[in-house]
Parts: C-alpha cells; sequence; structure tokens
C-alpha cells in the first residue's frame, strides 16, 4: 500500500519559538574601581555610572542608605536591584571609596584636594554619614574660621598646612555648600567665605559662578542671594569701614580685618610717641574685633544660634 508523501514544512509556516532574553545585558556604564562581581547592589548615579557594591558596606554608616534600599527596587542587572541616584558620580565614587576604607590615612588630616572634600560634605550631609560629613566640616572651619582668632591662623592659600587645597573659585563653592544643606553645619563659614569674596572684583566673581555651576550641570538656586550678599556687604564694608588706603591715612578706629600692627610701627615711629604707636595698635585690635562681631549685620545673614545638628 503506497503512502503519500509527506509534505515539507514551508519555513514561512513554521512557528519560531523567541530566543530567551540575554541575562547579562549591560544596561549602564560599569564603573571602573568601584564595580565587584559579589556586590549585591547596583547604584547608578547621574549620567548612567553604575557601581555595584555591598549592601552591608552602604548601611553600616548610613541610615539613610539603608532606607533607600530596604525600599526595595524592581528593576534589575546580573540579578542585583538597581537603585538610581541623582548625585554626581565622581562624588558618589567618593563616598564609596570612603565607606570602603579607601585612604583612611585622611584621619591623619593630610592636605585634600577641594573636590574631594565638596563630595565628602554633599554625600555625608545628604546620606547622614556623620564621619564623612565631620571631616569635611573640620577642614572648612579651618578655612573659614568663625573667631578672630582663627582668622589670624588660617593657613594662607598656598601653604601646604592647609587642609584643603586651595583652588580657584573656592569662596562661591563653598557658599553653595553651605546654603544647601540640610543640617546646616556650615553656617559658620559663611560670614568669612563672603568677607574673602568682596576681595574679589565683580567680573571675577561672575566668572567663578559660571564656572562652578557648569561644572555642576545647573545654575544654583542660591546665585542670587550670594550675589546679593555680596553686593551688599562690599558696599556695607566700602561705605562703613573704609579700609585704610595708605600710611598717611591710617585711622585707629579703622575696622579692616587687616592685620596691620607691624605697618603701624614702620610708618608711625617716626612721626609719634611710643605710647601713641601703642594706643593706635590698640584701637586697631579693638576695630577688628567690631568688624569681625558685625561681618552677620553687614551681609544681612539670618542669625543662628547653633550650626551643630543635633544628635
Amino acid at each position: 500500500m503506497s503512502t503519500a508523501p509527506r509534505k515539507r514544512t514551508r519555513t514561512s509556516d513554521a512557528k519560531v519559538e523567541p530566543e530567551d532574553e540575554p541575562q547579562n545585558v549591560q544596561l549602564f556604564q560599569h564603573h571602573p574601581r568601584l564595580w565587584y562581581d559579589d556586590g549585591n547592589v547596583n547604584l547608578v548615579a547621574r549620567g548612567d555610572v553604575a557601581f555595584k557594591v555591598h549592601r552591608s558596606v552602604l548601611s553600616r554608616e548610613s541610615v539613610a542608605l539603608e532606607n533607600i534600599l530596604s525600599a526595595g527596587s524592581q528593576r534589575l542587572e546580573e540579578g542585583c536591584p538597581i537603585y538610581v541616584l541623582s548625585d554626581d558620580p565622581e562624588d558618589v565614587a567618593q563616598m564609596l571609596e570612603y565607606l570602603y576604607g579607601f585612604n583612611r590615612s585622611y584621619s591623619e588630616f593630610k592636605q585634600l584636594p577641594f573636590s574631594v572634600v565638596r563630595a565628602h560634605f554633599r554625600m555625608g550631609d545628604k546620606y547622614e554619614i556623620q564621619r564623612l560629613r565631620e571631616d569635611a566640616v573640620d577642614r572648612l572651619r579651618i578655612c573659614y574660621p568663625d573667631t578672630l582668632q582663627g582668622y589670624d591662623d588660617r593657613p594662607s592659600h598656598n601653604s601646604v598646612h592647609r587642609p584643603i587645597a586651595w583652588t580657584h573659585g573656592e569662596g562661591y563653592a563653598v557658599l553653595k555648600l553651605a546654603l544647601a544643606s540640610k543640617t546646616g553645619a556650615l553656617h559658620s563659614v559663611v560670614p568669612i567665605a563672603l568677607y574673602d569674596s568682596c576681595g574679589l572684583y565683580p567680573r571675577d566673581l561672575v566668572k567663578d559662578i559660571e564656572a562652578d555651576d557648569a561644572k555642576d550641570g545647573e545654575s544654583s538656586k542660591h546665585r542670587w542671594a550670594i550675589w546679593k550678599r555680596f553686593l551688599v556687604g562690599t558696599y556695607e564694608l566700602e561705605r562703613t569701614y573704609a579700609v585704610r588706603k595708605s600710611p598717611d591715612t591710617f585711622q585707629g578706629n579703622s575696622l579692616s580685618l587687616e592685620h596691620v600692627e607691624k605697618l603701624i610701627d614702620e610708618t608711625m615711629h617716626k612721626k609719634v610717641c611710643r605710647p601713641c604707636i601703642s594706643l593706635a595698635k590698640e584701637r586697631h585690635r579693638e576695630g577688628r574685633q567690631k568688624a569681625w562681631d558685625k561681618l552677620v549685620g553687614i551681609f544681612d545673614l539670618p542669625v543662628v544660634v547653633s550650626d551643630v545638628p543635633e544628635a
């Protein structure tokens, strides 16, 4: 009995099962240093830069990060949950390097770049990492002190003993940090940071503002507040506490913060008696202290009872 030949199935009619989607698609740009194969959490910063790290390391010093992780995530990469952060990738990298114990020689108070200190404060303040924030605050308070004695003792910009390596435009960046802080931990640095800025030409401050905002990728919402206080402060300092223009126009009640006792000796010893020189120095010291005490009012700043957040 003959059997009819089976018809060949046309390829166009065959049912094709879809292939399984690949399980290890790289969705983001992996950070070159902070990508651990055995990590169990993916943090994704601005620019889609991803960090594969360990939840235990993040939770150890930050309740805020633990709360974020506890909320869970439906997105996965390589089987690990993805958590998207709004932070700059370099700031995230500096935070993670600290949490993982990189460069713990920071405790020796060696000089650090301003970009690192800024990242430490931003991330420590935002994610409540106390040691990270405190290290940054201690450094900034030495450079921008809240006492006249501290102002006299602070290291110069080019000193290797300055805990922060000075960079152009630092003053404006410090003011942005202070005004954006959710804890108010940097209130005390604002007056002297503004005072230092008054030594700039307005066009130079504008350049600093534009350059620093460009680095952050956005215009600071505090730009106008800083600019207004700069203009008000500069006017008040020049109008009320005129800075001595030459040795001959020195006035004992000048409220400039400049320390000029040595100059008083050099310029007055041939013109007046020693008691008069001593009196000029005494009035100069009193005037400097009065100027310091009036800085908050000069810059129209809110009076803060304490800038140390409650535990």
